[in-house]
């Protein structure tokens, strides 16, 4: 049985390699290239929370020979309660020419959103199409006569490779972005185990804040601090990421920071996120109530303008998250109005910029969000998920070989 039947509808992929010339859409049509299409095939993801580790697959059969992991490097960029995460494998190559998989399953909340492949001299980039149009090409590909194949996945990403080259080591990198969870007083990250090769991780975290606790519940981690509010850790015993996930922990003092504005400005756009840390009063969680925000010269878009009423309550002991399209403006204070056990009180919050390692990671979140949230009208979300460069029910990732393969 095929991993096409096997698994349940999530993803729709074209591996093609061209033979000839096809009456392919112009953006995506030139002779002799490579072709891969993922696109998701429904509303929801039904990724599990823990996933498998990445493999490389010589053969497109469940029981495909796994390739040799001969290392693996994660680098993770912590901004607050938004984390991004590049990773970089390398694999053994096969020992003769083959079609392939590459298996990339996904934490639940993670948003895939770049992907290259280098096979020797080939680099191979995704890049988001409609989805009517992803079908297009897989039917000039059908009719073309390319070797095709039509995979799906329940648990993440499935993108298959035709002719991997022999002994040609293969790199993939790709990379995601989430809002993590906030457990029990905490931000926490998980990276998921890595079961082979040399392995290195790094994360470098600002905490918007002063922070008070990092930490790890499952590895031994050293730390580089740079300041109160900035860090960077690495795995005292890297080799230990091939024995179970990496989960971090971090929190700060709420009450030398009760929050922070941060806008991270890219190709995808500029979006901003307010953050409010979890108070207390009297040594206990408290409640708070949001009456107002004023944006000062930011004009954005999905939150209430400035000044304007804000409804938004949060439970004690747990934090706010807040994510807004930035139409114009230049950062500077915002101010945000709170109720806490009936007293009002105004703080000010100075924007600071998201570092150049994460400047899509807000806009790629938020369209993410917002693309879901204008279902059932397929046309705004295909616009939306085409103008931020993310997958969604109605677009696909495709991509498109630079060089002609290996005949």
């Amino acid at each position: 049985m095929t991993i096409a039947r096997r698994l349940a509808p999530l993803l729709l992929l074209l591996g093609a390699c061209a033979k000839r010339e096809a009456a392919l859409p112009r953006s995506v049509a030139p002779t002799d290239e490579e072709i891969w299409i993922i696109a998701r095939a429904g509303e929801t993801s039904g990724r599990t929370s823990t996933p498998h580790a990445p493999r490389m697959l010589a053969g497109t059969t469940p029981d495909a020979t796994p390739l040799a992991l001969e290392r693996t490097d994660v680098q993770a960029t912590v901004i607050g309660p938004f984390a991004a995460l590049r990773v970089r494998q390398i694999y053994a190559g096969p020992e003769r020419a083959t079609e392939g998989a590459f298996v990339l399953p996904l934490p639940a909340a993670a948003v895939f959103h770049d992907l290259v492949v280098t096979l020797g001299r080939r680099h191979i980039r995704a890049i988001v199409r409609a989805r009517e149009e992803a079908e297009a090409i897989y039917a000039a590909a059908l009719r073309s006569g390319r070797v095709a194949s039509l995979l799906r996945e329940e648990d993440g990403v499935v993108l298959g490779m035709a002719h991997l080259p022999p002994r040609t080591p293969i790199q993939v990198e790709f990379s995601y972005a989430e809002t993590m969870p906030w457990r029990d007083g905490a931000w926490e990250l998980v990276v998921p185990r890595l079961p082979g090769g040399t392995v290195g991780a790094r994360i470098d975290l600002d905490g918007l804040g002063p922070i008070t606790t990092v930490e790890s519940p499952t590895h031994a981690i050293r730390q580089t601090t740079d300041s109160g509010e900035q860090t960077s850790v690495v795995l005292r015993e890297p080799a230990t990421l091939r024995d179970a996930d990496f989960v971090l922990r971090y929190a700060v003092d709420a009450h030398a920071s009760p929050g922070a504005v941060v806008v991270s400005s890219g190709s995808r756009g500029t979006v901003a996120a307010l953050i409010l840390h979890p108070i207390a009063a009297g040594g206990r969680p408290t409640a708070l109530h949001v009456a107002a925000i004023d944006w000062g010269t930011l004009v954005v878009e999905g939150l209430p303008a400035s000044n304007a009423a804000v409804n938004v309550s949060v439970p004690e002991g747990r934090p706010l998250v807040l994510r807004a399209r930035v139409l114009g403006g230049t950062p500077g204070t915002v101010r945000v109005t709170t109720l806490v056990a009936g007293r009002r009180r105004t703080r000010t919050f100075t924007a600071v910029a998201a570092p150049a390692e994460a400047v899509d990671l807000l806009p790629v979140l938020w369209a993410s969000d917002a693309v879901r949230a204008l279902w059932p009208d397929r046309d705004a979300m295909r616009d939306l998920a085409l103008r931020y460069g993310v997958l969604s029910p109605v677009t696909a990732l495709v991509a498109v070989d630079a060089t002609a393969p290996s005949e």
